[in-house]
């Protein structure tokens, strides 16, 4: 049981604010503006973060635009089943999808990533058909 006041726990990946490096932020993006080509790494965790990845992606891309996302199923290997089911539902279709595998730089690093396990890589090539 949490103290009284407290709200939910935080997990790291649904933070607002982040730390930029020695080159500071990044230009902001125009408001409203879409793009070719949309680039997610990473950034996929829990079911409740699908809708609004998908959201962001189909709002951002001009018509027949390209999202590529890079996903390393963690704990919860379902979420990326539930974000290619939906992603029709956004005006995205679905390219390709990759079987996850181990990424290229895990032979090499060995036990350094992931305590010594493979780190499997999943690539997902979404394109839009523009319902926004």
């Amino acid at each position: 049981p949490r103290s009284p006041g407290r709200g939910p726990p935080r997990h790291w990946s649904s933070a607002v604010d982040c730390d930029f490096g020695p080159e500071g932020q990044p230009p902001e993006l125009e408001e409203g503006g879409t793009y070719d080509v949309v680039l997610a790494s990473d950034c996929l965790y829990f079911h409740s973060q699908v809708g609004s990845l998908l959201t962001t992606i189909a709002r951002r891309l001009r018509p027949g635009g390209v999202a590529l996302l890079s996903y390393i199923p963690r704990h919860h290997p379902a979420v990326i089943t539930e974000l290619l089911d939906r992603a029709a539902d956004f005006g995205l279709e679905l390219v390709s999808a990759t079987e996850p595998a181990a990424h290229p730089l895990d032979e090499a690093r060995g036990s350094e990533t992931n305590n010594g396990r493979d780190s499997p890589v999943l690539i997902v090539e979404l394109r839009s058909q523009s319902i926004w």
